[in-house]
Order: structure tokens, then C-alpha cells, then sequence
């Protein structure tokens, strides 16, 4: 339809003055730039006969109007409507002889007026508001339409609206019911409605919503499978039947989802959860059932309900009041077996159950299933089933806003309230503040939907008021808290102290608090150019409180205010920071005890220390005291997360010496997550398995987030505190034990770090915090009040960190310091750096993934930064932009991150369908033309915790019989190209053992099986023996000596008979290494090719079966042929990967035996014993003399046993003038008396970290015995038992 303009103009009549105030609703599709619309008159509604007092689009169609509100007495209001369309211009009248009455409620066509009458309504009260709606007609080809609605009041919007069951949960059995919140009561002549479709708005349904005050509720009746449901909201006049031609024309406002309609699509089936009563009370038994068919939890022998409900009316999807406690067996919220996968259980009254406090009214019931232990759930694909609380006549308090305000000496409160409908009767009193006994009542007021009053503060005593409602009977009471303060001191803070608790390192019975609350914000581009600026609302008081002052306000825990050098004009101490610092110095506190607290300031804000080592959660409870021994309770008084500080702590005896670090692009990485990679998820119990890692080849550990994140179950995403390890891993020592084990083993450790976005209870959104909106203030110093960059919903996690602003950025580099200062990290992983920037969403651009020049200047700020402070300290992004900007920051040295566009060719390689594109050089390889990085630092990898499982889609999808077996040798093809990519290599836990459980079994961040029995499995285990040879080669050899020749791995689709090869080499000639990997994509049948080799004579054979293995062919002529099985892949290397040091069985003697590594070791060699021989004991049957200088390597855990056992001669006998070492085993000493069982010495002996066991020997002689030309030197822990 074509748009046109409408205006209302008023005739030239003295009828009486009148004075308007006009609300305007703002179009979102707009009429043509030549088109106007307006209102004219002297004398009455508008700005003058000469004047326009423009309308505009409603935002609905493509209706025009305006709102109205009558100021000056009562009686009639006449006017016309004028419409200019492209200087088209009609006036719009009655062309009889009177004036024409426009009734309410009722289209009206317009005709096109001549003469001197005009339209007409009958205004019968000041303060009624008039909602005027036009459509159609520029008066020449069609007439205008008309429609005015009186509001007896105010006009409210729309502000929330609610479906239960949620959008993901909906099926063809369910009703779905749909609350709307209005912005305040709802006044007579205005009607809540809602509109929904089933067939994308080519018709719809109209329904007045049933309610009252504020709060209102339809149903959309269930709807068949597959069936998508569009609705939203709106209001118009009340008592309506509405039709669909006519919806948008009716409607004075709404919430459409900000455009987008609400939406959701009809699953198959019954949901796996209902409620009865549908839409309960809060004092009704509520009966919920669960039928596990189809989820994670069908066939569970025990089922337990998480649930909690909502308290606030503007987030009813919210846990709130919660019952169940994850993970324990303990009968809390256990569910009874009805039959089969049926399960129920009985709420006895939402009230009780959930343990609401009287005076908080229900909004929602919110839940989720598990199974005994928790490692099962079912909860909507994470987004929970809801079900809507009918909450009944209730209030709320508008002021103030928060349960405890502070009020200075001498002002006052003005304390209002708000009913869904109008109270018999209101009553305000005093209450004491401890007890809750009425002390006084201040005012009794009949009836109405608002309350106010008043009060005066004049003293600094904690005052505490109730604010009761009479429904005909039903009470509902609501209490406030007022603190009264004194001035607030301005002081400045000690020059020694930063942001956080600072302890005095000469007195431990003091710490000093200090918060920082900036009043101003300046906004920095990367290069250091100045963006902007932004003021920001002082914090007009804040308190301390917790255990040393039994979580009490007083004067004397009042903080001063530092403005640091800010007065409101000049910044005089120049240091641009311009306040605020609040501090205090707490004296008394015991050495070594551990105090709970927090912050409490104006607007009730009650939140920990940002910049705290340690956080109390209420989640703590849930964490076992075998994974954090005597971890301190959480404190009832506390408000979300707290903080704990302890003065006298032990510092960390750090015991690792440094170590020569790989070149980043020879880092063989293996990715971890510490809850899913051992049983115990723990700090701790991962450093059992480090020898493990370590002999896999690799030389660097990625662990998921550790610093603290909300609950005690995620995959550490979802932030909140970036100064404190997290406790569900274990205490902030077992988390630096492990990273100084790792560092004895060469291994560097990368911190996973999420600077993109925090979660809402990071402090920093909280002391800033737009309640209305449920997202940060545009005050907030540290973030966007909207997320910046990325156009997609999917990607607006938690909230959005401005990196621009001074503040976020000084933060952040204080976050990248103290990981590697204090917990010695090496680096990190850097979560979606693509959102970064501050750069305007663009819809075009999704995922904002171009080019973006200001967001590559803020990355280099943080890392060259980082990097001058902290010599040595490697980056990875995950960042997935465009080539051209991925480039510029992988030639500055970081590592770049590939995604999941590698995964799916390798994934397309591996199932075995000649229609996929196999190409893996593209998505693979460092320097393809796009790419074109200067530097081997594209990490292009096979999974990591963000992709599906390869072994998984081949058990699912294979082209063939799917098993272990062939899923094992098409990973092997995977891997043997990947794994020797240049660059830095990376594996996901157990990804070298064939992981093939989803990562969406249990939820996609849910707990998964830790399956470390995959090692004894033989055909498993040979694609962990292949990787640890392939990550050797790069570990030992210098394959890339020469540019690597990618054969065809870059042939695309329809060629699944061609073999696939790739060659690496160290140089040229038959003294160089060469290494050629061969594969046959083909599932069904077997492919000869030439792999070109590089040299004749003798070539090894790698598969990680150990018939294979360093098997030998002979090449007579570099062009010959090598025929593939089906599904087969080889390693071939001119070349042996194992050497004769390696120790790789616990024979006596022969290849690879201990004896044969001596006695193979050039004298200043090195015998390693690798991790084939891990947890075994090498018998020996007569002692090894060393005569040559030499290291002997075994586990850093001792886990190998060299024994002597079953002979009388003793071990080892280190021969004269010989410096030998010996690291990280355990030896059994020889029977009998000789001196010297263990160990006799005639040399420079070094032992490091060893086990002595003299078990078998007699009364004499002694374990180990050094002569008079020896010389013993002990290094590390070395233990003798007896």
C-alpha cells in the first residue's frame, strides 16, 4: 500500500481556549519524504492556524496518529483532518450543515470537506487522554478512515511479556499461556490485547487479555506440530472485538519484540513437563510430571526436580526462591516413579515448597531435571521449562526502589506504591528494624491504585517500614529499610594501595579496602586516540560489612572518598583519572582468619570486591570438602557472591625451574576441561595425568576458564569474577600446583580468559545497573548499555565490556598480570576477540566479521602490553573474521584460531561420501593465498570444546559399517594429515583416543563421560600411538626445513578414489629427514599411488598399530608405487621416529629396553623412558654399569620402577670420572648385604626427584654407597625407605 499523509486541522471557530500536552508515537515505517501530516488551530488542540503540529507513523502499518490530553475543562473539541500528499492537499469535514459527532470506539469514514462544520468529540474530563488513528485516503482516490479512543487517565504501555511453556518447549498438546505487564494500571477506556498467527500473519487472531491493574493473560490454544506461532501484545480501546484487517488501525501501542514478534514452533508430541493446576496460585498444590521418553534421562532409576520460582514481576523466568541441591543423592525434590519413564512429584503449595518469604508476591515457577548425581539433566536445551504464577492482587513499591536506601541527615524519602487493582485499604508503619514489632503507624489511606508518603530522615539510625494492602480481605505487606548517614569524608587513600583488599605487609591485623566508582570515563582508541567521553553519577555513600562487624551499617564502616584530585572542574592532581576511590582501613582482624564481606551503597547496591582472590557463592555448599577442604559457609546476610579476605596467608613454594620454550609454532596443545577430564574434576587429580599428556608429545595445556564463573557446573563461559580461581576445581594453591607441575614437565599452561562479555553479577554491571531495562546503565564506566558489534542475538552474551573505555582497559591488563605473575600462566586463549570492537552493529554483518581496523588496534593495545610486561607470554585468538584482518594480527606474533570450518572438512574427508569436499589445504594451512599470514600461527585443528566430536559423526554418519574399528582408521587420516601441519597443533581431551560421545549429550556445556578406559582398548590406542609419533617428529625434527609440498590435499568433491599425499622435509638429499603421509579416502575399495619419494633405500612405516609400526619397505626407484587398503592411511619416514635411547618396554634387555638405551647412549646422551612404560617395572636380571656421561629421564610422578630385586649385585654402578643423572623414578634395590643395593657411586652422581626402595636387602650394607672418587649431588624431593 502506498503511504500518505494525514493532518487534523481545526476550524476557524471560537469556541474556548484549550491548553494540550501531547505524547507522540514515533513511526517505524515511515510515509515517502514529500508527504505530511499535521494538526492547525488556534483555538483548541494544536499550535496555531498557521502552524503544523506534525503527526507521525503509529509503527503499526501503516497508520498515522497521535495522543492527545485535555488540560483546560470539558465539552467539545472540533476539528478536521488535512491530508497532503506530494502538494495533493484535502481538507476533511462534514459537507452538511452540521457538525458531526465522531463517536469513540468506532471507525468513521471522512469526507472531503467544503464549507465551515467540522468533527466533533465530547471531552468529559481534564485529564482523560485521546488517542487519535487514521488510514487509507489522500481524499482523491479513496476516503480517510478514523478512530479515536478515550482513555479515562494515563495511557500505559506494554513493558513484559511472558509465555509458559517457553518458546523451545512448546508442543501440539499445549495451551500456551501469555502474560503482558502493563507500564502501570491499566486505566478505563484502554483494553490489553493479544494478536497471533499460525500461517506468518496472512490472517490472525485477536483476543482481549483477561486481568487487571497491570497484569494481564491469554491463551493461544494448542496448535498442531511443525506449526510456527507469531504473536505480540497490544492495547487499544477496551471492550473490542478486533479483525485482523483492522488490528493495526485499533492499536494505540504494543510490544512487538522490538519488531521481531514473539515466536515460537510446535514441537511433536506431549511436553516432557506439566503442571497442574495449568496456572496455579502460590497457594496451590502444584503436581509436576516428567516423562523422560526421548531426553537424557529415559531409563533413569532416579529422577530429582530443580525448581525455583520468581518474586519479580518483570523477570518471572528467573530462580529465585530455589529448592534442590545438584549432584546429591539426598531426597530433596526426588521424584516418585509412576510407570516406565513417568515421573511426579507434588509441590504442597508453591508458597511452602520454595520457602517464599510472606511478603513476596509469585510471578513464576521455573525448573529443570536431573538425574542422581547430576551428570544427567534435561533442561529445554538450557533454557529451562516456565510455567506463569497467577500472583493475584498484589503491589509494588516504586520508592525506593531497593530494600535499603541511605538518605543523608536533614533530606527526605518520598515512598510510593503501585496495586494491580485498588486496595480497600493502604496503612504505611514503622516497624522495629530487628524484631519486625510495629512500632508506629504514619498514614492509612482509602482505596486507590497508588500510595505516597513522605519521610523525613534526621538521624543515622537503621529504620525499617511496612507497607500493608487490604484486597477486600486478602493482605499483602511489603517493608523497606532507611539508613541514615552523616557527611561523607573525603580522604585520600594511601599512595601504596591499589583497586581491591590490600594487605599491610608490616601488621597483619590490618587490610585496606579500596572500590573503585569512577565519575568519569574517557574512551580511548587503540592507538591511544580519544573517542569520547562519559559522566557518570557519583556513589553518594558506601559502607563495608561482614563478619568483623556482624554485617552491620555504622558510622564507623562508613568509606572515605577519594575524588583524586577531581573537585567537578579541574582534574589537580593531572593524573586524568578524576575519582572516585571509596576506602577504609579495617584494623583488629585476627591473623589467618578468613572474613566474609561486602559493599553496600546508595541504591541498595550490595555487591563484593571486584578485584577479591576469593569469592563466597551460595552455591558453595554444593562443593564436596574432599575437591576445597574448609572452605568458609556462605553468609546469609550476604547480597549474590561475596568477597573473603584473609591477612597471613602462605605464599605458594613455587618448585619448577624455568625451562627453553618451544617457538609457538611448534606448540603441540592439548585442550582441557578440569570438571569432564578426570572423575574427581579437579585441580589435583589432573596433575595424575600430566605424565600422560607429556608422553602423548605434548608440550602445552589450553585449560578451559578458571577464573570464578556463576554456578559450579559450566564450562566457564559466563564470567563473573576475574581475580579469583574458581573453587569447584578445587583451592587457588591446587590450581598453581598443578601449573608448577606442568612447568616441571616443560609443558606451558594457557589460560582460557572470556574478555568479550561478564554475566550480570559481575560487580562491575551491578554498581551500575539499569533495573527497568535488566541491562547495564549508559552511566556503566566499564560497559555498553547494548552489545556493540554483533548484530545477532545469539552472540550477545551476558553483558558487552566497552573496550574502549579507560577504565575496562586498565582493568583488563591488570587481569593478564596477575594470571601470569601470580599463578605463572603462560598465556592465554582469548574467548570471541570478534566482539572486542565498539563498532555499530551491522544487520548486514551478523556475526561482525569484516574488516575492522579500530577493533585490530584495541587487540594489539591489549597484547603488545601484555607482551612488554610480561617478556615471553603467548596469545591465541579466537577470533574468525575475515582473512585480511586475521592476517594482520597473526604477523604480529598471535596465534590464530581456525573454527569450525577445518572440522567440517576434515569431518567431510573422513565419512567417506564422494559428493563432500575433502579440501583440507584451505582451511588448514597458514599461507594459502587468502590467508596469507607471513608466520605457521593459523591453529587449524580437528575439535576443540566448541565443535561436535569427529569420532561421534563418524559413529552417526560413516559411509559404511559403523564401528571402533572404522572410526579409529578414518580419524587416523584426520590426524595423520592435521597433526603435521605447520603451526601450532591442538587436540580436545581424548580426541588421540577416539572420543565419540556428542557434545550435546547431556546438554551442550553439560557434564560429559570422562572415558579413560578408552587407553585399554587396543584399536583406540593405536590412534593415540600414531599422534604421539606424529607430534615426536615435530617435537624432534626440523620437518619444515624446506616448504612443504601439500600434494593434492586440496582436491575438492569427486575424488574419493584419487589418494590423498603430503611431504615435509628438513632439507634436500639422503641426509636429510623426510616424512610423506599417505591416505586412501575410499571406504570400499583399495588405490595405488606413487607418494614420490624423496630418497632410495630404506623407509619406516607409521600407522599406530603396533604390527606396523617401524616396519621397513625398501624404494629402488623415488617413483614408485604404494597400494592402499579401503579406509588406510601410512606415515612414511626415511627415517626411525623411536630412537635406541627411547625406552618403550620393561624387557631386561634387547630394542627399546633400558639396558639397550645405555648402552646405545653417546657418551652426554640422553636415555628417555617413555610413556608406553608407564606404571611398569623393568626387572633387572644383573646390574647396568655406566661408563659413559649420561641423563636418564623417567616421570615426574616416579611412576616406572627400575628393580633389582630378584638378584644380589645390585642395581647400577655409575664408574669412575662419569657424570650421570638420575630424574623421576623409583628404584628396588638387589637383595643381600653389599654396599651399594641401589646405587653405587664412584662418579658425579645427581639424583632429582627420586624413590629408594632398600625393601629386599639384609642387615648389613647399605642402599646407596658412594666411594671415595664420588661425589653425590641431591636436587629436588629424593626418598629412602626401608
Amino acid at each position: 500500500m502506498t503511504l500518505s499523509s494525514k493532518i487534523i486541522r481545526m476550524p476557524n471557530l471560537s469556541y474556548f481556549k484549550i491548553v494540550v500536552s501531547i505524547v507522540i508515537f514515533f513511526l517505524t515505517i515511515g510515509p515517502p519524504t514529500n508527504a505530511q501530516n499535521g494538526f492547525r488551530s488556534a483555538d483548541g488542540w494544536g499550535i496555531g492556524w498557521n502552524t503544523t503540529d506534525y503527526w507521525a507513523g503509529t509503527g503499526f502499518g501503516t497508520t498515522f496518529g497521535k495522543t492527545y490530553q485535555n488540560a483546560s475543562g470539558v465539552g467539545n473539541r472540533y476539528f478536521r483532518l488535512y491530508t497532503d500528499w506530494s502538494s495533493n492537499t484535502r481538507e476533511h469535514g462534514p459537507i452538511g450543515s452540521s457538525d458531526v459527532l465522531i463517536p469513540y470506539n468506532t471507525s468513521t469514514s471522512l469526507s472531503t470537506w467544503s464549507g465551515s462544520k467540522a468533527y466533533y468529540l465530547n471531552v468529559s474530563n481534564a485529564t482523560n487522554h485521546y488517542v487519535f488513528r487514521t488510514r487509507y485516503g489522500d481524499g482523491i482516490t479513496n476516503s480517510p478512515q478514523l478512530i479515536v479512543f478515550e482513555v479515562q487517565g494515563a495511557v500505559s504501555t506494554v513493558s513484559l511479556v511472558a509465555q509458559s511453556p517457553t518458546s523451545t518447549g512448546v508442543t501440539s498438546s499445549d495451551n500456551v499461556v501469555v502474560t503482558a505487564n502493563t507500564s502501570g494500571t491499566l486505566s478505563p477506556g484502554q483494553g490489553v490485547y493479544l494478536r497471533y498467527t499460525n500461517n506468518n500473519w496472512a490472517s490472525s487472531t485477536i483476543v482481549a487479555m483477561t486481568g487487571g491493574g497491570s497484569t494481564f493473560l491469554a491463551t493461544i490454544p494448542a496448535q498442531a506440530s511443525g506449526t510456527v506461532v507469531k504473536y505480540y501484545v497490544l492495547t487499544s480501546g477496551s471492550g473490542l472485538s478486533i479483525n485482523h484487517a483492522d488490528a493495526d488501525y485499533y492499536t494505540i501501542n504494543g510490544n512487538t519484540n522490538n519488531g521481531t514478534n514473539y515466536q515460537y514452533t510446535v514441537l511433536g508430541g506431549a511436553s516432557a513437563v506439566t503442571i497442574h493446576p495449568t496456572f496455579p496460585i502460590d497457594e496451590d498444590n502444584v503436581i509436576v510430571t516428567f516423562d523422560a521418553t526421548g531426553t537424557a534421562l529415559a531409563g533413569a532409576t532416579k529422577v530429582y526436580l530443580h525448581a525455583g520460582v520468581s518474586a519479580t514481576q518483570s523477570n518471572p523466568q528467573t530462580f529465585q526462591y530455589t529448592k534442590g541441591n545438584w549432584g546429591q543423592d539426598d531426597g530433596i525434590g526426588q521424584m516418585t516413579n509412576v510407570s516406565g519413564n513417568i515421573w511426579t512429584i507434588t509441590l504442597s503449595t508453591l508458597r511452602t515448597y520454595f520457602n517464599v518469604p510472606e511478603e513476596k508476591d509469585v510471578f513464576g515457577l521455573n525448573l529443570l531435571l536431573r538425574n542422581a548425581n547430576g551428570t544427567l539433566k534435561e533442561d529445554l536445551g538450557g533454557d529451562n521449562y516456565y510455567f506463569a504464577v497467577n500472583p493475584g492482587s498484589y503491589f509494588t513499591i516504586t520508592a525506593p526502589v531497593f530494600d535499603l536506601t541511605f538518605v543523608e541527615n536533614g533530606q527526605s524519602l518520598n515512598h510510593t506504591a503501585t496495586a494491580n487493582v485498588a486496595p480497600t485499604t493502604w496503612t504505611l508503619k514503622q516497624i522495629d528494624a530487628t524484631t519486625g514489632v510495629d512500632l508506629s503507624t504514619i498514614q492509612t489511606q482509602s482505596g486507590g491504585t497508588t500510595f505516597s508518603h513522605v519521610l523525613p530522615v534526621v538521624d543515622t539510625y537503621l529504620k525499617k517500614y511496612k507497607l500493608i494492602a487490604d484486597f477486600g480481605g486478602t493482605i499483602k505487606y511489603k517493608t523497606f529499610k532507611i539508613q541514615g548517614h552523616g557527611t561523607v569524608v573525603e580522604l585520600p587513600r594511601p599512595a601504596w594501595t591499589t583497586s581491591g583488599i590490600n594487605y599491610h605487609s608490616d601488621d597483619p591485623t590490618k587490610a585496606t579496602l579500596v572500590l573503585h566508582a569512577p565519575t568519569y570515563t574517557k574512551y580511548k582508541k587503540g592507538t591511544g586516540t580519544v573517542s569520547g567521553t562519559n559522566n557518570t553519577t557519583p556513589k553518594s555513600v558506601v559502607y563495608v560489612v561482614g563478619d568483623f562487624n556482624n554485617w552491620t551499617t555504622s558510622e564507623a564502616y562508613k568509606l572515605n572518598r577519594d575524588r583524586d584530585g577531581w573537585n567537578g572542574t579541574v582534574d589537580s592532581d593531572g593524573d586524568d583519572d578524576r575519582g572516585d576511590y571509596w576506602w577504609i582501613e579495617l584494623s583488629g582482624l585476627q591473623p589467618g582468619q578468613e572474613y566474609v564481606f561486602q559493599f553496600l551503597m546508595n541504591g541498595g547496591v550490595q555487591v563484593a570486591d571486584p578485584y577479591s582472590n576469593k569469592i563466597s557463592d551460595p552455591d558453595d555448599g554444593l562443593i564436596s570438602s574432599t575437591v576445597y577442604p574448609n572452605l568458609i559457609s556462605y553468609r546469609p546476610q550476604a547480597v549474590d557472591r561475596a568477597s573473603v579476605l584473609q591477612t597471613n596467608q602462605l605464599a605458594y613454594n613455587w618448585q619448577a625451574t624455568p625451562f627453553a620454550k618451544p617457538q609457538d609454532q611448534k606448540l603441540n596443545i592439548y585442550e582441557l576441561h578440569f570438571r569432564d577430564f578426570t572423575e574427581e574434576g579437579t585441580y589435583l587429580a589432573a596433575i595424575d595425568k600430566l605424565d600422560y599428556i607429556k608422553g602423548l608429545g605434548i608440550n602445552a595445556i589450553h585449560v578451559m576458564p578458571v577464573s570464578e564463573f556463576e554456578g559450579n557446573n559450566s564450562w566457564g563461559y559466563n564470567p563473573n569474577f576475574y581475580f579469583a580461581a574458581d573453587k569447584a576445581y578445587g583451592t587457588a594453591s591446587d590450581l598453581k600446583k598443578f601449573i608448577d607441575e606442568c612447568h616441571k614437565r616443560k609443558i606451558q599452561v594457557f589460560n582460557d580468559l572470556v574478555l568479550n562479555h561478564a554475566f550480570y553479577s559481575n560487580v562491575m554491571c551491578k554498581m551500575y545497573w539499569n533495573t527497568t531495562a535488566n541491562k547495564p546503565a549508559n552511566e556503566n564506566p566499564w560497559f555498553n548499555p547494548e552489545h556493540k558489534m554483533v548484530a545477532d542475538p545469539a552472540g550477545w552474551w551476558g553483558a558487552d565490556w566497552n573496550h574502549e573505555s579507560e577504565h575496562t582497559q586498565k582493568m583488563v591488563d591488570r587481569i593478564l598480570d596477575y594470571w601470569l605473575q601470580e599463578f605463572r600462566f603462560d598465556g592465554f586463549r582469548f574467548d570471541f576477540t570478534k566482539g572486542f570492537g565498539q563498532t555499530a552493529q551491522d544487520p548486514s554483518d551478523p556475526w561482525a566479521s569484516s574488516y575492522d581496523q579500530d577493533r585490530i588496534d584495541l587487540l594489539l593495545r591489549m597484547i603488545n602490553g601484555m607482551k612488554s610486561r610480561n617478556p615471553g607470554s603467548v596469545s591465541i585468538f579466537e577470533h574468525l573474521a575475515w582473512a585480511s584482518e586475521d592476517k594482520v594480527l597473526a604477523d604480529q606474533g598471535i596465534l590464530m584460531w581456525s573454527g569450525v570450518g577445518h572440522h567440517n572438512d576434515l569431518k567431510n574427508m573422513t565419512l567417506g561420501y564422494n559428493a563432500d569436499n575433502p579440501n583440507i589445504y584451505y582451511s588448514g594451512i597458514y599461507n594459502t593465498t587468502e590467508r596469507n599470514f607471513n608466520n605457521a600461527n593459523w591453529m587449524s585443528y580437528g575439535e576443540s570444546h566448541d565443535e561436535e566430536r569427529l569420532g561421534y559423526e563418524l559413529m552417526q554418519y560413516y559411509n559404511g559399517t559403523k564401528n571402533t574399528s572404522n572410526m579409529i582408521d578414518r580419524l587416523k587420516i584426520a590426524y595423520g594429515f592435521n597433526m603435521l601441519f605447520p603451526g601450532p597443533r591442538m587436540l580436545w581431551e581424548f580426541g588421540e583416543l577416539g572420543y565419540d560421545v556428542s557434545i550435546n549429550f547431556n546438554g551442550r556445556t553439560g557434564e560429559k563421560p570422562v572415558h579413560w578406559d578408552y587407553y585399554g582398548d587396543v584399536k583406540r590406542k593405536e590412534l593415540h600411538t600414531l599422534i604421539s609419533k606424529l607430534l615426536k617428529i615435530r617435537n624432534e625434527q626440523n620437518i619444515y626445513g624446506t616448504s612443504p609440498d601439500y600434494g593434492n590435499i586440496g582436491l575438492g568433491a569427486g575424488n574419493i578414489t584419487v589418494p590423498r599425499v603430503m611431504r615435509l622435509s628438513s632439507g634436500i638429499g639422503t641426509s636429510a629427514k623426510h616424512v610423506i603421509v599417505i591416505a586412501n579416502l575410499d571406504p570400499v575399495a583399495s588405490h595405488a599411488l606413487s607418494p614420490l619419494y624423496d630418497v632410495t633405500g630404506t623407509w619406516y612405516k607409521y600407522n599406530g598399530a603396533a604390527t606396523v609400526d617401524g616396519t621397513t619397505i625398501t624404494v629402488n626407484n623415488t617413483s614408485d608405487s604404494y597400494s592402499l587398503a579401503p579406509s588406510e592411511m601410512m606415515v612414511l619416514t626415511n627415517f626411525p621416529i623411536d630412537s635406541c635411547t627411547d625406552v618403550r618396554n620393561n624387557a631386561d634387555n634387547g630394542m627399546f629396553s633400558l639396558r639397550n638405551a645405555i648402552s646405545c647412549a653417546p657418551d652426554g646422551g640422553i636415555v628417555n623412558i617413555e610413556y608406553p612404560v608407564y606404571g611398569q617395572t623393568i626387572q633387572l636380571s644383573t646390574p647396568i654399569a655406566i661408563d659413559k656421561n649420561l641423563t636418564i629421564n623417567g616421570f615426574q610422578s616416579q611412576n616406572v620402577i627400575v628393580s633389582g630385586a630378584g638378584q644380589s649385585a645390585g642395581v647400577f654402578t655409575i664408574l669412575a670420572g662419569k657424570t650421570v643423572t638420575f630424574n623421576g623414578m623409583n628404584i628396588t634395590c638387589s637383595q643381600g648385604n653389599i654396599e651399594g643395593r641401589c646405587m653405587l657411586n664412584q662418579g658425579f652422581l645427581t639424583l632429582d626427584n627420586m624413590s629408594f626402595g632398600d625393601i629386599n636387602g639384609g642387615t648389613s650394607g647399605n642402599s646407596v654407597k658412594n666411594l671415595s672418587s664420588g661425589t653425590i649431588t641431591i636436587k629436588n624431593r629424593v626418598v629412602l625407605s626401608k
